[in-house]
């Protein structure tokens, strides 16, 4: 194995604190939970019609909660371990982003992260988004090989995954969207870190 692929947001930004910011002030008495989890079935819905731009997802999603601005994803971010343990995983293996956003909207993520990634492949790119099979295969098709794929996201990530066979690594984050689905990962941790620690134990 010599490629991780990584899904981006929930598993390394910090998606459901910068959709928390925007919705807590507006739904003071909705408890957190259930903010997400509304906010996780309206994004998939929109994310299971014909292929838009993330961009008019997240403008779109916004509109359904009464907002008249889209969330602004490039003001989210990256999780406090995420930069220090793709730094030691790229030691040892090359690292692909597999991400439901345009490129654009990625591009402004991955400066906050500070990481060269050797492979990444958007929605955009995919004209479709997760848990759509066609992200994935593009993926494999790009890298020549399946990869270990690291992701928060059971829904979105785990369940296509599992079905082309490939291995994966649940990232947990405690996160609330995606975090239903009768998937089982092969390596299960709480942080990024975690993951790391993982892999550089057996490597």
């Amino acid at each position: 194995m010599s490629w991780l692929s990584f899904d981006c947001y929930g598993t390394l930004i910090d998606w459901e604190r910068g959709i928390l910011d925007v919705l807590q002030p507006r739904f003071p008495s909705t408890p957190a939970g259930e903010l997400l989890r509304k906010y996780g079935d309206v994004e998939a819905g929109l994310e299971a019609l014909p292929y838009r731009p993330y961009r008019d997802i997240l403008r779109d999603a916004a509109a359904s909660f009464g907002l008249s601005e889209r969330f602004s994803l490039e003001s989210w971010e990256p999780f406090p371990d995420t930069a220090e343990a793709l730094r030691r995983l790229g030691r040892r293996f090359k690292l692909a982003i597999l991400s439901n956003v345009d490129d654009e909207l990625f591009a402004a993520s991955a400066r906050k992260m500070g990481v060269v990634f050797d492979a990444i492949v958007t929605a955009q790119q995919c004209r479709s988004y997760k848990p759509s099979l066609n992200n994935f295969l593009l993926l494999r098709e790009r890298l020549g090989e399946s990869p270990l794929h690291c992701a928060q996201s059971l829904f979105h990530d785990h369940g296509p995954a599992k079905r082309l066979g490939w291995r994966t690594a649940w990232v947990r984050r405690g996160a609330v969207i995606g975090a239903s689905g009768d998937v089982r990962p092969d390596i299960v941790v709480d942080e990024l870190r975690g993951l790391a620690d993982t892999l550089e134990a057996v490597s």
